[in-house]
């Protein structure tokens, strides 16, 4: 299986990072341990999300669709949900 998981800084609140994987216990631990370098300034983090699916190709549609600016819709809910104002 695949994942699409959103990750929560617990250093800074409101920031949100949007990945895939099939292996999500290995890719947080991989975060957190400053391995990627887009999320290591605010680690470490939490999964605050995850949705699994059957390939990888369908997962990076989902991820991409995520990525498309702040602003999309389930996103945003995330960003409530963290306590962030935007």
């Amino acid at each position: 299986m695949c994942y699409v998981y959103f990750l929560l800084s617990e250093k800074k609140s409101k920031w949100i990072y949007v990945g895939s994987t099939r292996d999500y216990t290995q890719r947080l631990d991989d975060h957190n341990k400053g391995r990627v370098t887009s999320t290591k300034p605010f680690k470490p983090y939490k999964i605050i999300y995850l949705e699994e699916f059957k390939t990888i190709d369908f997962a990076e549609i989902e991820k991409s669709i995520l990525n498309v600016g702040r602003e999309g819709l389930r996103k945003r809910k995330f960003f409530k949900i963290a306590g962030s104002s935007n």
